[in-house]
C-alpha cells in the first residue's frame, strides 16, 4: 500500500454508509467506493407518494439531537433545522371521548418516563416488570383519589405502549434492565418529517457518482487475504488479462469483494455498514475467513424489532388547527397490561401526529405484530 491512496469500500447506502464515505472524503482519502444492493440509497430513510402529498415511509426521527450527534450537527449546518415547521400542541382523550387535562397527563407521562430511564445494575428484570412495579407504587400512593389513580394508571400504561414504538420491541418484558442503562441518548428526539430525505442529499454532495454502485449485491467479502491486481486500478475491478504481469508490479490488496453479477472489487480496507438483519441471515456465509466469535455471538444474540407507519387520510381535518399530536388514553388500561397481545390491536392504536405542512395526514405507528392484524382486518 506504500505510495498509493488506500482503497476503501464501504458496503451499503444507508445513511451510515454514505456519513461514512463523506467523512473519508472529507479526510483526505480519494479512493473510495461505496457499493450498495438495491436500486436506491438511504437505506431506512424513503419517501412515497400519498395522493399530492409525499411521506416519509422510512426513518424521521433523530434520536440525541445535540451537538455531539454528527447526523443533528449535518442538518444544523446546512439550515434545514430552520425550515423544519413547529409540530403543533399535544391533545389528549379518553377512550370514552373526553379530553384529558394537558397539563396533568404531562406530568403523569413525564413521571413514567423518568421510570424508564432508570439507572442500576444486576437486578436480573426485565423493562417490562421494572416499569409494572414503579408504577404501581406511584399508584399506590394516591389511595384516596380513585379518580386520580384511575387517569394515573392509564396515562402510565400510555408510556408503556409509546416504548414498545420507540424501542421496536413486542415486548417490554423481553428487554433487559440491566442492560437497558447502556442506552444513552445524547440529546430530545427530533422529528424532521418531510426533510429526512434532504439529510440523504446532503451526504451525497461532492461524492463522485461513478463511485456510487447501485445494484452491486455483495455475496463475499475476503478480508485477509492478499490480491493481486496490475495497474491502471482506477476502477477497483480485478481485470481479466490474457498474460499475468510480472510480480513486480502487481498492486497487493487485502480485501476483494465478491459481487453476485460478478464483480470483483478489491480494497486496502472495508466497511460494512448492512443491517443487522442482513447479518443475521447472512453474516455466516458472507465473510471469509469468518468474523472472530465474539462478533458473530453479537450478531447472534442482539435483537430488533419492526415498526410499521400507517397513514391516514382525510378528506378534511376533524381535529383542531393547533394539534400536532393525539394520544388516546384508555381508562381500564395498566401498566402491568402493556403487551401486544393480538386481542388488544384496537388499543395499541393510542397515539398519532398530524402531517405538516399536510394537515389532511395523520400518522399512526405500530409494531409489526399488530399492523398485520390490522391489514388483515382492512381486508
Amino acid at each position: 500500500m506504500a505510495g498509493r491512496n488506500p482503497a476503501i469500500v464501504v458496503v451499503g447506502a444507508g445513511v451510515a454508509g454514505l456519513a461514512a464515505a463523506k467523512k473519508l472524503k472529507e479526510y483526505g482519502f480519494n479512493d473510495v467506493t461505496v457499493l450498495e444492493a438495491s436500486e436506491r440509497v438511504g437505506g431506512r430513510v424513503a419517501t412515497a407518494s400519498l395522493g399530492n402529498a409525499c411521506v416519509d415511509t422510512g426513518a424521521e426521527y433523530i434520536h440525541g439531537a445535540s451537538e455531539e450527534n454528527p447526523v443533528y450537527c449535518l442538518l444544523k449546518k446546512s439550515g434545514l433545522l430552520n425550515q423544519i415547521p413547529e409540530m403543533g400542541e399535544e391533545a389528549f382523550y379518553s377512550n370514552k371521548g373526553h379530553k384529558v387535562d394537558a397539563n396533568f397527563a404531562r406530568y403523569a407521562y413525564g413521571a413514567g418516563e423518568s421510570i424508564i430511564r432508570y439507572r442500576g445494575s444486576n437486578t436480573g428484570k426485565s423493562l417490562g416488570e421494572h416499569y409494572a412495579e414503579k408504577t404501581q407504587g406511584m399508584i399506590d400512593s394516591l389511595q384516596e383519589d380513585n379518580d386520580k389513580r384511575t387517569r394515573m394508571q392509564s396515562i402510565f400504561a400510555l408510556v408503556g405502549k409509546d416504548m414498545l414504538i420507540d424501542v421496536g420491541a413486542s415486548d417490554l418484558h423481553r428487554i433487559s434492565l440491566d442492560s437497558w442503562q447502556y442506552y444513552i441518548n445524547m440529546g430530545d428526539s427530533l422529528n424532521i418529517a418531510g426533510f429526512m430525505f434532504q439529510l440523504v442529499d446532503k451526504l451525497l454532495e461532492d461524492f463522485p457518482k461513478d463511485r456510487l454502485l447501485l445494484k452491486r449485491e455483495v455475496s463475499k467479502i475476503k478480508w485477509d487475504g492478499s490480491f493481486c491486481v496490475a495497474p491502471p486500478h482506477d476502477e477497483l475491478l480485478l481485470s481479466a488479462h490474457t498474460e499475468s504481469p510480472s510480480e513486480e508490479k502487481l498492486c497487493q490488496y487485502p480485501v476483494c469483494i465478491v459481487c453476485e453479477n460478478g464483480e470483483e472489487i478489491v480494497a486496502d480496507h472495508v466497511i460494512v455498514t448492512i443491517s443487522l438483519g442482513c447479518l443475521k441471515a447472512h453474516a455466516s456465509s458472507l465473510f471469509i475467513p469468518s468474523l472472530p466469535t465474539e462478533k458473530m455471538e453479537a450478531i447472534d444474540k442482539l435483537c430488533f424489532g419492526n415498526i410499521a407507519k400507517i397513514f391516514l387520510e382525510y378528506e378534511e381535518a376533524f381535529w383542531e388547527s393547533d394539534v400536532g399530536t393525539i394520544s388516546l388514553i384508555y381508562e381500564d388500561d395498566t401498566p402491568a397490561s402493556v403487551s401486544t397481545n393480538k386481542m388488544q390491536w384496537l388499543k395499541n392504536m393510542q397515539y398519532f401526529s398530524v402531517l405538516r405542512p399536510k394537515e389532511r395526514l395523520m400518522l399512526y405507528q405500530t409494531t409489526v405484530t399488530f399492523s398485520v392484524i390490522i391489514i388483515k382486518n382492512n381486508k
